[in-house]
């Protein structure tokens, strides 16, 4: 598949993805006005970003960590088990790396027109990769995350991103209540085990919603790339009992087989973006 391998000479790969942790029915924006003004709060090993409608917690104490999105509709943090939300996962060759296995350089943070704004820079001098989050959260039920990768090294290397890396998310108490909208052909809609993964190289429906109907909450993602130059595959899986596979369904090439949810009971939910880049230093 060389139309979907690409080389960046002197640059990093740019990711923009939109997380959105709000009421499924979009009623949040007939809401009244917001109370919360969009703060980013820095301390010894957590960060945390908040708005009216959702507290996101980063956990800096070893590498880094999503450890919370907190939906003030109903109460209820999505992550249900933090040490598998990695944000993001690096694969190379036989490498594996996750937002855990980098070091922290810098945090810094700073404001925009009624938007708070974090950027975190992270290290991996193994390989010599550098990686650079923005993270902007204004007063609407939308945060817009930033993932850029540089390759600091002296020669070329051949990685797969997927960003965000959401494991062991759900909404409520029990999975069997999540339901998810997936983006196959008119969009899939179910609860049942799965395991899904499929891709695209052009613009189509690029988004993943999950959802709780008992508790009037969910959360979604979706790409927010509008120049269309990266190939995407949505990866999901859903595998409420330990004993019971989900179903697999993988319709995009086999390069996209690495597993980036390895969970015996758990939902995750990410974007592979850029099946095969080789990134240039």
């Amino acid at each position: 598949m060389d139309f979907v391998k690409r080389n960046f000479e002197k640059v990093g790969i740019s990711l923009t993805v939109l997380l959105v942790a709000a009421n499924i029915l979009w009623c949040v924006t007939g809401k009244a006005e917001p109370k919360t003004q969009p703060t980013v709060t820095i301390a010894k090993g957590k960060i945390v970003l908040e708005n009216s409608y959702t507290r996101y917690l980063l956990s800096t104490e070893k590498g880094l960590l999503l450890e919370e999105v907190f939906n003030k509709e109903i109460g209820d943090n999505y992550i249900k088990h933090p040490a598998l939300s990695k944000l993001f996962v690096i694969t190379m060759g036989a490498w594996q790396l996750d937002s855990t296995k980098f070091e922290v350089v810098d945090i810094k943070k700073g404001q925009e027109t009624e938007a708070a704004i974090l950027y975190l820079s992270m290290s991996h001098p193994p390989t010599s990769l550098w990686v650079d989050l923005k993270v902007i959260i204004d007063n609407s039920s939308e945060t817009k995350w930033l993932l850029k990768i540089t390759n600091k090294a002296s020669k070329e290397m051949e990685l797969k991103v997927c960003f965000p890396a959401l494991g062991s998310i759900q909404v409520g108490e029990k999975i069997e209540d999540n339901y998810y909208l997936y983006p196959h052909e008119g969009g899939w809609i179910n609860h049942v085990p799965v395991d899904l993964k499929m891709g695209w190289a052009h613009a189509q429906i690029q988004i993943i919603d999950l959802y709780n109907p008992r508790r009037g909450g969910g959360i979604y993602i979706r790409s927010n790339d509008n120049k269309d130059i990266y190939y995407k595959t949505f990866d999901f899986k859903k595998k409420p009992e330990p004993d019971k596979a989900p179903f697999r369904y993988c319709a995009a090439d086999d390069d996209t087989a690495t597993e980036i949810f390895n969970f015996d009971v758990g939902i995750g939910m990410g974007i592979i973006v850029g099946l095969l880049v080789t990134l240039g230093p």
